[in-house]
């Protein structure tokens, strides 16, 4: 009986191959279900970007990535070439940049928003844009002031938050909200949703 060989994933053809930016320095990978934040890349002659990443991957494995230059964003699809225990190296396949970047990304985003007001009064609200530092969000809401704790509901998941309306727009129907003291477990699920909708936005152009 012949031996049954593993299975191995195709890599792309030389001429599919894009050149990275020189300007980026921390790159975020999203390998499937999992995030890798601000890792330093290390160039090497080959037109690699290679990245220190307990565990390895499979050659051939698909791989998205965003960063930030210059005040502006780039993102990605790249390709495993290289993978060890401790190291991959990475090829892109497709670049944008010059992306749109604030003190954090801002996407739109259509998504409900509950804040717990004082004396049991709730205010249900959906946002029409989103970032790692707030939202704009439309529905009867509260006043200017404190911030108030509530919930963000991402698709499949909740995430709480502090958030504090801020002064400027339509007091009644229109609200700027500041989120306010995040956790680290609720600034990686709105980084991760929000990386994940622009990458739709740049597939889409």
């Amino acid at each position: 009986m012949a031996l049954r060989l593993p299975w191995k994933r195709r890599m792309p053809d030389p001429e599919a191959f894009v050149d990275l930016p020189e300007d980026a320095e921390l790159v975020t990978l999203m390998i499937g279900e999992k995030t890798y934040r601000d890792l330093s890349v290390v160039r090497t002659p080959d037109k690699a970007w290679n990245f220190r990443l307990p565990g390895g991957l499979e050659e051939g494995a698909t791989v998205e990535l965003i960063w930030t230059a210059e005040g502006r964003g780039g993102e990605g699809t790249a390709c495993v070439v290289r993978a060890t225990e401790a190291t991959i190296g990475i090829r892109a396949t497709r670049v944008a940049t010059g992306l749109q970047r604030r003190g954090s990304l801002r996407v739109p985003a259509t998504v409900p928003l509950t804040l717990n007001g004082p004396e049991d009064t709730t205010f249900s609200l959906t946002t029409r844009n989103l970032s790692l530092g707030g939202a704009l969000a439309f529905g009867r809401g509260p006043e200017p002031g404190e911030p108030l704790p509530g919930r963000l509901d991402l698709p499949g998941q909740f995430v709480t938050v502090n958030a504090r309306v801020l002064p400027g727009l339509d007091p009644v129907n229109v609200h700027r909200l500041l989120f306010v003291g995040l956790t680290t477990q609720a600034e990686d699920l709105i980084a991760d949703y929000v990386a994940a909708q622009e990458r739709r936005r740049a597939y889409a152009r």
